[in-house]
């Protein structure tokens, strides 16, 4: 389906029928990122800086930019370049009536490091970060993060990167892992505080009667990252 689409995309560049395809290209991406990796997250930011770029009047232009930002904060994991795609929306189109919109996502970056200066980087730490998705779980100790919590939530988040790969737990068994059995509740809300998907393996709690239970990014991409997970177990 994606090569037909870039096929619309290359054969007639100026046909009016291009930006939906690559549209749908980003789109189909993006859904190949929640089944199988990390990858196909960035192939669809690309697509639709690639509309941005060579299509610069489209209608879709907008939510093209937005998507990618989205893209950048919640699956590839830079704060930074999020922030900085959300500025260049601001400068790009500042009457745009997706404005407050975009105000409201940089206010949000801004309240979880209100002294921090965005910068955009590649090193050998978010290098190991990303070896994570190819590999497995073996070299965790080569992560480095800065988070940014209570004692309890960093207890908690401790706890998280204690379940196995292919295995989950429950809000239950995490409350009696740190030794405190009557704090669920407080267990839950820690959980749904995570700041790092994935990498702190939120995604692997469940509700204790086997529901899925909510997630900060969505219950498809937990259900997802679950099924993906254990089926790397199961071939292992």
């Amino acid at each position: 389906m994606v090569t037909g689409y870039r096929r619309v995309a290359m054969i007639t560049p100026r046909a009016p029928e291009v930006p939906d395809s690559l549209l749908a290209i980003a789109e189909i991406y993006t859904e190949m990122g929640d089944r199988f990796g990390r990858s196909y997250y960035q192939s669809a930011a690309d697509s639709y800086q690639f509309l941005v770029h060579e299509y610069p009047t489209s209608k879709y232009c907008q939510d093209a930019i937005l998507r990618v930002a989205k893209l950048q904060r919640e699956q590839l994991g830079d704060s930074a370049l999020s922030k900085k795609t959300y500025e260049d929306f601001l400068k790009r189109y500042p009457h745009s009536p997706r404005k407050r919109e975009v105000q409201e996502a940089l206010a949000e970056l801004k309240a979880i490091f209100p002294h921090a200066r965005y910068r955009q980087t590649v090193d050998l730490i978010q290098q190991n970060a990303l070896y994570i998705f190819s590999q497995d779980w073996s070299s965790l100790s080569d992560i480095k993060l800065h988070l940014k919590g209570t004692p309890f939530q960093l207890k908690v988040w401790e706890a998280l990167l204690r379940i196995p790969e292919g295995h989950l737990s429950s809000y239950t068994n995490i409350a009696n892992a740190i030794h405190q059995p009557s704090a669920q509740r407080a267990v839950g809300s820690a959980i749904g505080n995570n700041p790092v998907g994935f990498i702190i393996p939120c995604h692997r709690v469940i509700k204790n009667v086997g529901g899925i239970g909510e997630y900060r990014w969505g219950a498809p991409r937990k259900m997802a990252m679950i099924g993906w997970e254990a089926a790397r177990t199961e071939t292992a």
